[in-house]
């Protein structure tokens, strides 16, 4: 939410920052567009900077963010939409594919005239820290919670996509350097005291509502009751296929699939094969208890900017006290370490592993090498800090057999991968002459199979390749627990149908279009009267629905979502911040107004006590929301073109997805 934050998150510094970028952009290192894509012979959907972003990239962004929001969906249900508006990314796959591209593109070019590259074998080796920033480009199911990439289904992935190797050790390297420009941003923000009080107040303060609302479905009678003429109906047909292909039925494929799982296919892994698999990755993947070390510190709190140098004095002379009496580390940790916790039990911290401390205090402290050595004088967030290594435990493994059957499952998964993939190529080779080896194979993997009749694009993988089919041709897909083969035998064409042919559901449409706009206009002309007067009198001369919404505080999840099914902005809700401000909410079925009535009273204890907490999470929302307006200034400071002729032929190819 943020709400205060959001105000007030140093506008000035977004726009420094964002110039400061810009003005290496203008006389940094020279770039060319060729250093992320070369150019081709696709037809183009976007030009930033006079780099054009391709048709298949972009067809294929769309597919894996389609991919992508039907599983958050799946998930979350009605709250990944808001999930997507909280991130400031559409809800429509083909306008986010088109965010995240431009977005994605604008901070390659300006890390690539910063001068920041991550080698391809440093970006490979490292591919699962580049994650997040890899999940519009690669597909998350490639991604294994336990076992990161899955290397072999990625190479599949790239080979089917019509990728190049290339393709993914750049698209790889530009994540790490966009990750690392996006950390730098992250460093400049800042929000100020005043800011996180405030936010305070909003995330747990009481609010009481005055809520207004209207629905279309009188709107909608009134309208039905009303003559469409053949002109208006005409003119309403052919603008919907126009803007937006609204009535074409989509191209519709017939066939068949079978489904071969591992377990079946006849693949056996040996207890040898499962003992190398743990000998080689037990490091890696079967970390009982990770290594932890234990050690002494002694804090130097750093005031300000102009003390610094003092407090670095001071610590290496209290360092230089520590290497000449190692012993002393106890005594000179109370006498002058800022941490005072820890400076009564002489500086000793508990065991900790790797990922649970600031980076640099850990790395530090995992690179001592003995019992008893001392760190230089190092920085951290805290301060400056003194480390001394108390005692360290080696890593602890799961024994074999806890794991036996998730490596035997992982063995079986990757010989099955192997096996399949092979005899399914030669099956493609062959059956063009012979297609009887099709039915061979099936009967002797015992696959499984499915009718396909007249279904439109989907998500699923064998679906995405059916459509990518010639008529009689195979093909085939790995999916997350099977293999499939795919064969194509019919298609039946995109087509128009006549007005004629869907006039009653053409005429709907109209009515409910009209129904809508007299909702919107309605909602507008009840919020200018409560201006100046109160819902309750809005809502006699107007109508609506008017109910109070008792205290309801922003961390109760289950009146929010009880609030949430009601159709009402919950979001937009709780960012008003005075008593008495007036939001307006509209859909096409709905509309809202509400105000704000009351707002709970906080004392400075009640608000400390809720920073003491909540600190640290206020901030990084803030961060996020900064690091997104610095995306922003950018793009707004670019050169961006939409190449409308192929946008509207793409609309056209895939009005089948959007039904």
């Amino acid at each position: 939410m943020i709400i205060a934050i959001r105000r007030v998150i140093k506008e000035h510094a977004a726009q420094w920052l964002g110039l400061v970028v810009l003005a290496i952009l203008a006389f940094g290192l020279f770039y060319t567009p060729g250093m992320r894509r070369s150019a081709g012979a696709h037809a183009w959907v976007m030009d930033i900077n006079t780099e054009k972003i391709e048709l298949p990239e972009f067809r294929q962004r769309t597919t894996n963010i389609q991919r992508q929001m039907a599983m958050l969906r799946a998930q979350y249900g009605k709250i990944a939409d808001l999930i997507f508006q909280a991130q400031g990314l559409s809800a429509k796959q083909e306008e986010r594919a088109m965010q995240t591209l431009m977005q994605e593109t604008i901070l390659n070019q300006t890390t690539a005239r910063m001068g920041i590259r991550f080698s391809s074998e440093y970006s490979m080796e490292n591919m699962p820290r580049a994650q997040q920033e890899l999940f519009d480009t690669i597909p998350m199911e490639l991604f294994d919670p336990y076992h990161g990439l899955n290397v072999k289904r990625l190479h599949h992935w790239i080979a089917q996509q019509g990728l190049s190797e290339k393709f993914l050790e750049n698209a790889i390297s530009n994540a790490f350097s966009r990750q690392l420009l996006k950390d730098l941003a992250a460093q400049a923000s800042y929000v100020p005291a005043y800011a996180l009080e405030h936010e305070a107040l909003m995330r747990t303060a009481g609010h009481t509502f005055s809520v207004l609302s209207f629905s279309r479905e009188p709107l909608l009678k009134q309208e039905l009751s009303k003559p469409v003429s053949q002109e208006e109906l005409l003119a309403f047909y052919n603008r919907e296929n126009a803007k937006n292909q609204r009535y074409w039925v989509p191209e519709k494929r017939s066939g068949f699939f079978w489904s071969f799982e591992p377990s079946s296919y006849g693949i056996t892994v040996t207890d040898q094969d499962i003992t190398s698999y743990y000998d080689d990755h037990k490091s890696q993947r079967f970390v009982q208890d990770p290594a932890k070390v234990q050690v002494r510190h002694i804090l130097f709190a750093v005031p300000s900017e102009a003390d610094r140098q003092a407090m670095i004095e001071k610590a290496q002379s209290v360092r230089s006290q520590l290497i000449a009496e190692p012993t002393k580390f106890a005594a000179l940790a109370q006498e002058f370490s800022s941490d005072k916790t820890s400076a009564k039990e002489g500086g000793l911290l508990p065991f900790f592993a790797r990922g649970e401390k600031e980076k640099a205090f850990e790395k530090v402290a995992f690179t001592l090498k003995a019992n008893g050595d001392i760190s230089e004088v190092i920085a951290t967030d805290k301060g400056l800090e003194i480390i001394q290594r108390v005692e360290k435990k080696a890593s602890t493994f799961k024994a074999l057999n806890q794991v036996k059957t998730e490596i035997e499952k992982a063995l079986l998964d990757q010989k099955f991968d192997e096996t399949f993939t092979a005899a399914a190529r030669e099956i493609i080779d062959q059956y063009a002459q012979n297609p009887t080896v099709l039915d061979t194979f099936v009967a002797e993997k015992k696959g499984k199979k499915t009718t396909i009749s007249k279904i439109d694009r989907t998500n699923e993988e064998w679906g995405k390749h059916l459509f990518r089919l010639g008529k009689g041709d195979v093909t085939y897909s790995l999916e997350k627990n099977a293999g499939v083969l795919i064969l194509l035998t019919e298609i039946t064409e995109r087509h128009l149908p006549a007005l004629a042919d869907i006039e009653q559901r053409v005429t709907q449409d109209l009515h409910e279009e009209r129904a809508t706009d007299a909702l919107k206009k309605q909602v507008l002309e009840a919020k200018k009267a409560a201006r100046n007067q109160s819902l309750d009198l809005v809502h006699k001369q107007m109508g609506g629905t008017l109910e109070t919404i008792a205290q309801v505080k922003p961390e109760d999840k289950k009146a929010l979502e009880a609030l949430a099914k009601k159709g009402l902005p919950v979001e937009q809700m709780f960012q008003i911040e005075k008593k008495g401000g007036l939001i307006d909410y509209k859909t096409d079925t709905h509309g809202s107004l509400v105000r704000l009535d009351e707002l709970e009273t906080l004392n400075k204890e009640q608000i400390a006590a809720i920073l003491a907490s909540k600190t640290g999470e206020f901030e990084r929302e803030s961060t996020g929301l900064f690091v997104r307006g610095l995306i922003a200034s950018l793009a707004r400071h670019a050169t961006i073109k939409v190449n409308e002729i192929e946008k509207e032929e793409l609309d056209e190819q895939d009005v089948a997805s959007e039904e």
